[in-house]
Protein backbone atom coordinates (compact mmCIF):
# COMPACT_ATOMS: atom_id res chain seq x y z
CA UNK A 1 0.00 0.00 0.00
CA UNK A 2 1.27 3.48 -0.84
CA UNK A 3 1.59 5.98 1.99
CA UNK A 4 1.30 9.75 2.06
CA UNK A 5 2.81 11.57 5.02
CA UNK A 6 1.77 15.03 6.19
CA UNK A 7 4.04 16.81 8.66
CA UNK A 8 2.32 19.61 10.59
CA UNK A 9 3.86 20.24 13.99
CA UNK A 10 2.07 22.71 16.19
CA UNK A 11 -0.75 23.25 18.60
CA UNK A 12 -4.52 23.06 18.27
CA UNK A 13 -4.89 25.82 15.67
CA UNK A 14 -2.21 24.32 13.43
CA UNK A 15 -3.98 20.97 13.52
CA UNK A 16 -7.39 22.49 12.75
CA UNK A 17 -6.03 24.52 9.84
CA UNK A 18 -4.62 21.34 8.31
CA UNK A 19 -8.06 19.66 8.19
CA UNK A 20 -9.09 20.98 4.73
CA UNK A 21 -5.85 19.66 3.25
CA UNK A 22 -6.42 16.28 4.89
CA UNK A 23 -9.97 16.20 3.56
CA UNK A 24 -8.79 16.86 0.02
CA UNK A 25 -6.00 14.29 0.24
CA UNK A 26 -8.41 11.69 1.58
CA UNK A 27 -10.89 12.32 -1.25
CA UNK A 28 -8.22 12.19 -3.95
CA UNK A 29 -6.13 9.31 -2.61
CA UNK A 30 -8.67 6.75 -1.46
CA UNK A 31 -6.35 3.82 -2.12
CA UNK A 32 -3.42 5.24 -0.19
CA UNK A 33 -2.72 5.28 3.51
CA UNK A 34 -2.42 8.81 4.92
CA UNK A 35 -0.36 9.43 8.06
CA UNK A 36 -0.53 12.79 9.81
CA UNK A 37 2.60 13.52 11.85
CA UNK A 38 1.76 16.11 14.50
CA UNK A 39 0.78 16.44 18.12
CA UNK A 40 -1.15 13.38 19.26
CA UNK A 41 -2.74 15.59 21.92
CA UNK A 42 -5.31 16.31 19.24
CA UNK A 43 -5.89 12.77 18.03
CA UNK A 44 -9.55 12.89 19.09
CA UNK A 45 -10.18 15.84 16.76
CA UNK A 46 -8.47 14.09 13.86
CA UNK A 47 -10.37 10.86 14.56
CA UNK A 48 -13.68 12.75 14.72
CA UNK A 49 -13.28 14.10 11.19
CA UNK A 50 -10.98 11.49 9.64
CA UNK A 51 -11.09 8.15 11.46
CA UNK A 52 -9.22 6.45 8.59
CA UNK A 53 -6.22 8.82 8.75
CA UNK A 54 -3.55 7.59 11.11
CA UNK A 55 -1.91 10.06 13.46
CA UNK A 56 1.64 9.68 14.72
CA UNK A 57 3.52 11.83 17.18
CA UNK A 58 6.34 14.18 16.30
CA UNK A 59 6.76 15.26 19.90
CA UNK A 60 7.12 12.22 22.13
CA UNK A 61 9.86 9.78 22.89
CA UNK A 62 7.32 7.29 24.20
CA UNK A 63 7.10 5.40 20.94
CA UNK A 64 4.95 2.34 20.64
CA UNK A 65 5.92 -0.48 18.34
CA UNK A 66 3.54 0.70 15.59
CA UNK A 67 5.25 4.12 15.51
CA UNK A 68 8.45 2.42 14.41
CA UNK A 69 6.99 0.20 11.71
CA UNK A 70 5.81 1.82 8.53
CA UNK A 71 6.19 1.74 4.76
CA UNK A 72 8.29 4.39 3.10
CA UNK A 73 5.96 7.05 1.72
CA UNK A 74 5.33 7.78 -1.94
CA UNK A 75 4.60 11.45 -1.13
CA UNK A 76 5.44 13.77 1.78
CA UNK A 77 3.81 17.13 2.51
CA UNK A 78 5.69 19.38 4.96
CA UNK A 79 3.98 22.43 6.43
CA UNK A 80 6.98 24.27 7.86
CA UNK A 81 9.61 26.77 6.88
CA UNK A 82 11.95 25.02 4.46
CA UNK A 83 14.93 23.49 6.19
CA UNK A 84 17.62 22.16 3.86
CA UNK A 85 18.86 19.47 6.26
CA UNK A 86 15.34 18.17 6.89
CA UNK A 87 14.63 18.32 3.16
CA UNK A 88 17.80 16.34 2.40
CA UNK A 89 16.89 13.70 4.98
CA UNK A 90 13.30 13.38 3.76
CA UNK A 91 14.43 13.05 0.14
CA UNK A 92 16.54 10.07 1.19
CA UNK A 93 13.32 8.17 1.89
CA UNK A 94 11.02 9.82 -0.67
CA UNK A 95 11.83 11.85 -3.78
CA UNK A 96 8.37 13.42 -3.85
CA UNK A 97 8.53 16.03 -1.03
CA UNK A 98 6.37 19.18 -1.15
CA UNK A 99 6.74 22.18 1.18
CA UNK A 100 4.33 24.86 2.30
CA UNK A 101 5.93 27.78 4.09
CA UNK A 102 2.96 29.56 5.66
CA UNK A 103 2.93 33.30 5.00
CA UNK A 104 0.57 34.82 7.52
CA UNK A 105 0.92 38.37 6.22
CA UNK A 106 -0.38 37.86 2.69
CA UNK A 107 -4.08 37.89 3.72
CA UNK A 108 -4.71 34.42 2.34
CA UNK A 109 -6.32 31.83 4.59
CA UNK A 110 -3.62 29.49 5.89
CA UNK A 111 -5.67 26.42 4.94
CA UNK A 112 -5.77 27.60 1.32
CA UNK A 113 -2.01 28.09 1.36
CA UNK A 114 -1.63 24.50 2.54
CA UNK A 115 -3.85 23.28 -0.26
CA UNK A 116 -1.43 24.80 -2.75
CA UNK A 117 0.70 21.75 -1.97
CA UNK A 118 -1.64 19.65 -4.08
CA UNK A 119 -1.76 20.42 -7.80
CA UNK A 120 -5.51 20.36 -8.15
CA UNK A 121 -8.24 22.96 -8.38
CA UNK A 122 -9.95 23.60 -5.08
CA UNK A 123 -13.18 25.17 -4.17
CA UNK A 124 -13.32 27.18 -0.97
CA UNK A 125 -15.98 25.02 0.60
CA UNK A 126 -15.20 22.02 2.74
CA UNK A 127 -17.80 19.45 3.62
CA UNK A 128 -16.90 19.19 7.29
CA UNK A 129 -17.28 22.97 7.68
CA UNK A 130 -20.72 23.02 6.06
CA UNK A 131 -22.18 20.24 8.21
CA UNK A 132 -24.58 21.53 10.79
CA UNK A 133 -27.51 19.98 12.59
CA UNK A 134 -28.63 19.62 16.15
CA UNK A 135 -26.74 16.31 16.36
CA UNK A 136 -23.52 17.41 14.69
CA UNK A 137 -20.35 18.60 16.35
CA UNK A 138 -18.86 21.94 15.45
CA UNK A 139 -15.22 22.93 15.65
CA UNK A 140 -14.45 26.65 15.69
CA UNK A 141 -10.99 28.15 15.77
CA UNK A 142 -10.42 31.89 16.09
Amino acid sequence: MNEIWVFRPGALGDTILALPLLERLQKNHINEKIIFWGSTEYIEILNEFFPQIEMRSLFTCDFVKTDLTFELPTKIYVILKKDHLLEKNLKMICLNVSWCEIEEKNNEWVALQMQSLVNENFDNEFSFIRKSSSNSKMLIHM
